[in-house]
């Protein structure tokens, strides 16, 4: 199954809900597709 998540941006490192939904995610065989807003520079 691909699952998409739609964020505000990339989740950093010390946002380890995220990371950890995710990897839970992709260890059960699902593919996950993030989709965030690049900020500008």
């Amino acid at each position: 199954m691909k699952i998409g998540l739609v964020l505000p941006a990339l989740p950093g490192y010390t946002e380890t809900f995220f990371r950890s939904k995710i990897k839970g995610l992709t260890n059960k065989g699902h593919e996950v597709i993030l989709f965030y807003r690049q900020r500008e520079k």
